[in-house]
C-alpha cells in the first residue's frame, strides 16, 4: 500500500487552475472513495441495470427487459417513452436530443442522412443489452452461461464499440463514403478484433468483482463452465486470444478491401484505449488513479514537442 502512496505522489493534479502534487490527505480521500464506491455497488446491485456510453445514455432495466423501446422490433419514437419507467424516460429522451443535434449539425454540411447509421447502430447495442439482460436470468434462477460462440456473438457488439466507431465515421465528413459505412455494418474483422481485446481484457481484470453482485457471467466463467477449465488456464487462453486479435488489427492495415487510413485508424484507437485500461489485469476503469495520471500527461502537462 505504501508503494502505491509513494507511487501516487508522483501524479500532478489540478484544484482550482493550480496544478502541483496531492498530499497525503487528498490521497486516502480518494482511496476511500473508491472504497465506498464498490461497496455501494455490492450492496446495491440493481444499480448496474443501467448503462452509460460515451455517444449517449442507454437505459436498460433488467426488471423491465420486455418494455417499452427494448422490444425486439425496437423503434426510434419519443411516444415508445410512455410505456418507460419514470425514471428511464428523462434518459431515453436525452438520448434522442443527442441524434436530433447531431442531424442539425450535419445537416449544415449536406450529412445529415448518415445519422441513420449511428441511430441503428445504437438500437443494435440496445439490443444487446436486452439479450445480456436475458442470460442474467437464466444466470441467477438455473445457474445457466451461454457458450463462448454465443457469449462472444453478443458480448463483442456490447461494448459498443460498433457504435461508437460508427459514431466517430459519421463526425470525420466526407472522408467517410456510403461504401465506408458498408464496411463498418459488415463487422469486418479489425472491428471483431478491437471489440474481442474491450471484453475479454475487461473481463479478465474485473470478473471476481463482478462475481459480489448480479451480473452476467464473463468469457472467464463461460470458458471454464463450458471447458472444465481452471479459472488461470482460462485467463491465460483469453490472453491469447487477445494477442492474436492484435496481429488482426494490424493485419487490417495491409489489407486492400479496407477504408482509407484515417477511418481503420479509429477502430486502432478505440483497442489502444482498452490496452491502456487493462493492460497487465488491472480495472483502470473503476480504479483510475493511473487513468488519471495518464489523462494529466497528456491534457494538462504535455511533454513540449520541439
Amino acid at each position: 500500500m505504501a508503494a502505491d502512496s509513494q507511487e501516487t505522489l508522483e501524479v500532478p493534479i489540478v484544484i482550482a487552475g493550480e496544478q502541483r502534487f496531492p498530499d497525503s490527505d487528498e490521497i486516502a480521500k480518494a482511496e476511500q472513495d473508491k472504497r465506498r464506491i464498490r461497496a455501494r455497488q455490492a450492496q446495491n446491485p440493481d444499480s448496474h441495470g443501467t448503462r452509460t456510453t460515451m455517444a449517449g445514455t442507454i437505459a436498460v432495466d433488467r426488471r423491465n427487459c420486455h418494455r417499452g423501446p427494448l422490444r425486439d422490433n425496437l423503434g426510434w419514437d419519443i411516444n415508445a417513452m410512455d410505456e418507460l419507467p419514470k425514471y428511464m424516460k428523462t434518459w431515453f429522451q436525452a438520448l434522442l436530443e443527442v441524434y436530433d443535434r447531431m442531424a442539425k449539425e450535419l445537416a449544415t454540411i449536406g450529412r445529415s442522412s448518415t445519422v441513420s447509421y449511428a441511430k441503428n447502430a445504437m438500437k443494435d447495442a440496445v439490443k444487446t443489452y436486452h439479450e445480456e439482460s436475458k442470460w442474467l436470468l437464466d444466470y441467477q434462477s438455473k445457474g445457466l452461461a451461454p457458450t463462448m460462440e454465443e457469449y462472444t456473438k453478443i458480448a463483442f457488439d456490447s461494448t459498443t464499440y460498433p457504435m461508437l466507431t460508427m459514431a466517430s465515421f459519421i463526425g470525420m465528413g466526407e472522408i467517410a463514403t456510403e461504401q465506408d459505412f458498408d464496411w463498418l455494418i459488415g463487422k469486418p474483422q479489425m472491428l471483431q478484433a478491437a471489440c474481442l481485446t474491450l471484453r475479454f481484457m475487461a473481463n479478465i481484470a474485473t470478473h471476481q468483482f463482478e462475481r459480489q453482485r448480479q451480473h452476467i457471467p464473463s468469457a472467464v466463467e463461460c470458458m471454464i463452465l463450458e471447458n472444465g477449465v481452471s479459472e488461470e488456464e482460462a485467463c491465460r487462453e483469453l490472453n491469447k486470444q487477445v494477442e492474436d486479435a492484435w496481429s488482426d488489427l494490424n493485419a487490417a492495415f495491409f489489407d486492400p478491401q479496407s477504408p482509407p487510413m484515417p477511418l481503420p485508424l479509429r477502430v486502432l484507437n478505440f483497442a489502444r484505449v482498452v490496452e491502456q485500461l487493462y493492460k497487465a489485469g488491472d480495472d483502470g476503469f473503476t480504479d483510475s488513479i493511473n487513468t488519471k495520471r495518464y489523462l494529466v500527461s497528456l491534457l494538462v502537462d504535455p511533454v513540449q514537442i520541439i
